[in-house]
């Protein structure tokens, strides 16, 4: 596609038939290529094609996946912000900055964000209209987050052994009512329980040990809970969707080890939804998880014309 668009009205580009030489599986190796195809290169020559196409393939790859995610969004942004400076055209670098720090701040990416401040006080030496003194202010304030994110490290580390060593199923203790009980004990900044990427982390955390334990009842009750509170408190955005896809994986794979089959067609469906949102952002990755869940499901919900079917749909897809 991208040499088609960038050599447009031109056959036989020597790019083209090398990629096509690749693709088609007809050669094994570069030597056969070589011989076949490019017999009149020499050795040094073909090889500096073949580097040649390597850039053009990485070039696409950069144009398809442009707006990704947030944090590539952010890094080609910056790379673009680059370029106006080096262009001097500097009004619509710091615009471009701007920008992705607003970007970069809503989706808790501290580690670019501090790439973003040292860009724009780099480009303060060019363009006065820079303002260097709240920009150094905001490095402060960064250094400071920067601190609560080891102290966050503590944090779910102390979570993750208390938890550990409770006996919640012993006691009779739900593991909401548990958590609840635990998170009354820390003496840690109680802001850090309100951040979007600790809550994640803490899921995370909470979930792994709930595996360990084999617990599928209580991992099931637990991320069902977080699933709807995340929702409601908008925890997911572009840059977390893919942690709302591995919940609604986990939960539906506790479903399963608990032969609920019916919930597992219910929680597919969803999990389906959340593979095609975002353009498809993580399509490629999960759609297997839909269709081995749902061809599963129906297979022992004896509903064999719906488990065919989507096994058919899963091998044309594939």
């Amino acid at each position: 596609m991208y040499l088609r668009r960038i050599y447009i009205n031109k056959n036989n580009v020597p790019i083209q038939i090398l990629a096509d030489a690749y693709k088609n599986g007809k050669f094994t190796d570069d030597e056969s290529i070589h011989k076949n195809c490019f017999s009149e290169l020499s050795k040094n020559a073909f090889y500096r094609l073949k580097n040649r196409m390597n850039d053009e393939i990485n070039k696409s790859l950069l144009i398809m996946h442009y707006n990704k995610d947030d944090a590539t969004q952010i890094l080609n942004n910056l790379t673009l912000a680059r370029i106006f400076e080096f262009k001097s055209e500097y009004s619509r670098a710091y615009k471009t900055l701007k920008r992705i720090e607003k970007k970069a701040k809503e989706s808790e990416l501290y580690e670019y964000l501090s790439l973003i401040y040292d860009e724009q006080l780099l480009l303060s030496k060019s363009y006065d209209s820079v303002p260097v003194l709240e920009i150094l202010d905001k490095k402060k304030e960064l250094q400071i987050i920067r601190t609560t994110a080891n102290e966050t490290a503590d944090l779910i580390a102390e979570i993750s052994w208390r938890l550990k060593k409770s006996n919640y199923t012993q006691k009779g203790i739900g593991i909401i009512e548990e958590l609840e009980e635990i998170y009354k004990t820390l003496n840690h900044n109680p802001d850090l329980l309100n951040s979007n990427s600790i809550k994640l982390q803490i899921q995370e955390t909470v979930r792994n040990i709930l595996l360990q334990k084999g617990d599928y009842s209580s991992l099931s009750i637990y991320l069902s809970e977080k699933l709807a509170e995340f929702e409601k408190e908008k925890v997911f955005n572009n840059s977390t969707h893919r942690s709302k896809i591995i919940m609604q994986s986990w939960l539906i794979n506790s479903h399963i080890m608990m032969l609920e089959f019916d919930t597992v067609l219910k929680l597919a469906e969803d999990l389906h939804k959340s593979i095609c949102a975002y353009k498809k952002l993580h399509y490629d990755n999960f759609i297997w998880t839909y269709y081995q869940s749902s061809i599963m499901a129906n297979y022992y919900t004896t509903k064999l014309s719906d488990a065919i079917a989507l096994l058919n749909d899963s091998i044309a897809a594939s």
